[in-house]
């Protein structure tokens, strides 16, 4: 059984409206008073970046996705008095690698700590819905970690420095890109947990489940693979194109399935203290939380004024409840997600 000891979290201390971004962009003056918010229910969003110049503005100990969980990481294992050999697993979520291949943020990071050569490391790449994929792994993967070992789970995304300040304008003139750089925002999530025998009642992670909604992919990145690789004349495609029409439908299409799946498990939307959906686009949120028929106190809505930082979000959320002392011992939470690339998830935590 894996139970939550500690958590920490970064954002940007820099809040960008939506109207100053959409001028920084150089969209026309009429998209400029009010439009982005209207249009995304986003009014304004947390990025490390000078306005109206779009420059990356990274404080020390934040300037790559490595280094932003290595931070955390170290904060949450002071704050326990866990020491970095007592970690047997770290499972990292980015999609905004160090590096683009071979899953080197994640090796980098335990570098970093200083973690033992025979703790797992393993790092997710899901999109916005990778924070539920990498609990679920971590949930497989503690049977083979010793009892009293330490399991971290991290999820990052650093839009300012991935778009960088020539991306970001690159981003309105394709399809889709204008809504990535409208919705996309900074922010890291650190989750320790203890791999511990069973108590009476369990607490810790009860229930994780992950899997692929066979329908659009969502958010995707063209260039840059096999399929379409990186040639001079397509150096301008490296870039997140999201599809607002494909998110709008099949959100809460995904939402609606995930807890269908909660109430399969023999738990019903009424029995959690919190229920932190994926923050992709606010009006979904609402919507979702509206289908359900509770406040927003147990569904918060967060991506209005943080905008939507992929897989850290709902992580964010919930460490944001924690410390501000609104969960208790005993208290359940659900974290449901969808993302690129055509995935879904849930998980119960209990405090």
């Amino acid at each position: 059984m894996l139970k939550l000891v500690g958590t920490a979290s970064w954002m940007p201390e820099i809040v960008v409206s939506s109207d100053d971004l959409a001028r920084a962009l150089g969209l026309e003056e009429k998209k400029t008073h009010g439009w982005v918010g209207a249009k995304t229910g986003i009014v304004s969003r947390r990025l490390a970046v000078t306005i109206p110049d779009l420059e990356p503005v990274l404080p020390d100990g934040f300037r790559s996705s490595s280094e932003a969980v290595g931070t955390l990481a170290r904060r949450v294992l002071e704050e326990t008095q866990t020491s970095a050999g007592d970690i047997g697993g770290l499972f990292l979520v980015t999609c905004t690698p160090d590096e683009p291949f071979l899953g080197g943020t994640a090796f980098a990071t335990a570098k970093k700590l200083g973690l033992p050569e025979e703790a797992v490391v393993f790092e997710v790449q899901a999109g916005c819905a990778g924070l539920v994929q990498a609990l679920d792994l971590a949930a497989t993967y503690a049977t083979k970690i010793p009892f009293g070992k330490k399991i971290l789970v991290s999820a990052v995304n650093l839009t300012s420095p991935f778009f960088g300040a020539g991306g970001w304008r690159r981003y309105i003139e394709k399809k889709g890109g204008l809504w990535s750089a409208l919705m996309f925002a900074d922010g890291a999530v650190a989750l320790l947990f203890e791999n511990s025998e069973s108590e009476d009642p369990p607490r810790g992670i009860l229930y994780s489940n992950f899997c692929a909604t066979r329908g659009s992919p969502l958010v995707q990145y063209p260039a840059g693979g096999v399929a379409c690789p990186t040639r001079e004349e397509n150096i301008g495609d490296h870039l997140f194109l999201m599809d607002p029409q494909a998110v709008a439908r099949e959100y809460p299409a995904a939402m609606t399935k995930n807890i269908d799946e909660l109430r399969g498990g023999g738990y019903s939307p009424e029995m959690f203290k919190r229920i932190f959906l994926h923050q992709a686009v606010p009006p979904a949120v609402k919507l979702v939380r509206q289908a359900l028929g509770l406040d927003e106190e147990v569904v918060p809505v967060r991506g209005d004024i943080w905008g939507n930082s992929s897989a850290s979000v709902t992580g964010l959320m919930l460490d944001e409840a924690l410390k501000n002392g609104e969960l208790a011992t005993g208290d359940l939470v659900a974290l449901s997600v969808v993302g690129a690339p055509g995935v879904r998830g849930v998980a119960v935590i209990k405090i």
